[in-house]
Order: C-alpha cells, then structure tokens, then sequence
C-alpha cells in the first residue's frame, strides 16, 4: 500500500471550523459541522492543535475497495 493512503486520515468535524483571519474578514467556516474529509495526518495534528473539535479514523482502503466494486456491480 501506498504511503499517501497510509498517511490519511478520515476526519469528521463535530463544529464548525474556521481560521482566525477568515473570522475576522466575516468568511465561512473552513470545515462545517458534520462534514467528512479525507485529510493527511499531518494536518490532522495541526487542526487538533489549534483546537478543532473532530473524530479521526484510519483509512481502510480495503473496505474502501471492496464497496466501491459492490456499488459498480449493482
């Protein structure tokens, strides 16, 4: 398996996100409540040190696999 897939992470936010410079120029949130984004590891790290409010899983790229041929087949 690749690197790229082992450094990837699925995150879902359980808040908005949002820069402080995007903030303060009225902008939306970056990242929205209840999103799924498939984000490198180590940005991962960087939004969790800033404080992001979210769940992180491992991708597994096998099941991943597996239904994407289950929903070609139907």
């Amino acid at each position: 398996m690749s690197k790229k897939i082992d450094n990837t992470r699925i995150v879902t936010f359980k808040e908005d996100y949002s820069s402080k410079a995007r903030i303060a120029n009225g902008g939306d949130p970056i990242y929205r409540k209840g999103s799924k984004h498939a984000i490198h590891q180590t940005t991962v790290a960087q939004l969790q040190e800033k404080g992001a409010k979210m769940e992180v899983k491992k991708l597994d790229y096998d099941r991943a696999v597996e239904l994407a041929k289950q929903a070609h087949e139907n």
